[in-house]
Order: structure tokens, then sequence, then C-alpha cells
């Protein structure tokens, strides 16, 4: 075993399923952020947690709307997912900048970014201040998702067709090659 330094020990918690998470402000201006630190923490009633860094422009929003949406990309979007994750959204407009086009939610304010293969509209639940980010709890109020990707019998999506991002760390992502099954 070898001891790993404390600035990258999360990176044995790797790979994490890359989401975008959407944020407006209280006039409706849009921003998406890029997270991998995001995890279901609850079943009933649904429950995603997320880190954000307290300085960004989506916990700003976050405190004004106290609504998000998590959209889950393919593969096939990862140059957009790389510009989510690498500029700040009080600079410039993320949805431009990655080429990435917003839609309407159906039970929150922050939109949708269209070609994502599922979707979570949440409420904030609660946050938990830690030294430079917090930790968001949302609540799921609705949660939508491909047809032709997800298996609605094992309720798992179908790593055949579906490949989704997984962050490795830093500038290194990998994504799916199938599903094993233990005997």
């Amino acid at each position: 075993m070898k001891e790993v330094e404390a600035d990258v020990c999360f990176r044995l918690l790797h790979p994490k399923l890359i989401a975008l998470v959407t944020s407006c402000d209280k006039k409706g201006k849009p921003n998406v952020m890029t997270v991998a630190w995001i995890t279901p923490a609850q079943d009933e009633p649904p429950v995603v947690a997320f880190s954000v860094g307290k300085d960004s422009l989506t916990y700003r929003n976050l405190l004004e709307t106290k609504e998000f949406v998590v959209n889950i990309p393919s593969i096939g979007m990862l140059s957009a997912v790389w510009v989510c994750g690498t500029k700040s959204g009080k600079k410039v407009d993320k949805f431009r900048a990655s080429g990435l086009k917003a839609s309407k939610s159906k039970s929150v304010r922050p939109p949708r970014v269209e070609g994502c293969v599922a979707y979570l509209e949440c409420r904030l639940l609660k946050r938990i201040e830690l030294e430079e980010s917090a930790l968001i709890l949302g609540k799921v109020l609705r949660a939508e998702v491909s047809e032709e990707l997800f298996d609605a019998k094992k309720s798992i999506y179908d790593a055949k067709k579906f490949k989704p991002i997984l962050h490795l760390g830093g500038r290194y992502f990998t994504t799916t090659s199938g599903i094993l099954r233990r005997a």
C-alpha cells in the first residue's frame, strides 16, 4: 500500500458520474455547472446531495431561488461539460460558451439542458456550510429519463446504449463498457 497525499485522497472515490446542475437567479437568468461530487442521499422522499463552492454563481443562485435541476449528460456532451466545469458563470454565459441549449423545466424555474438523458428537478431542502464549499441537499420533485436508454423492468440504464461521463479526476474521464452481473 502507498500513502496518498491529502489533496488528492478524494480521487480514491472516483470515477464519479458527471451531472450538469442548472440554476437561475431571481430574475430567471440561468447558469449551468458541471458537478462530479453528487450522490443520492435518501430514497423516501428522494433526496440528492452535491458539493458546490460557496463563491460560485450556482451557490448564489441556490440561495436566491432554492431550486435546481440535475441534468445527466452522455459522453457525446463531454466538450460542453468541460466548458461548464472550467469557466465561471460570473464571467461568461456558460450556455452560450458551451453550445448547450436550455429548455423549460416542468416543476421548477431553472431550465433543463437539452439533449441530456435524465433530469431531476429539485427544491433546496438543506445546506451544510463547510469551509470553502457547501453540501447541498435537494428534494427531487420530478424525475424523467430517456425511455430508450433506461431498462424500466430492471430500473437501470442500458449500458450498451447509454455511455455516461465518469470523472476520474483532473482532465481524465471514462465511460462504461457494459454490465457485469454477479452470479
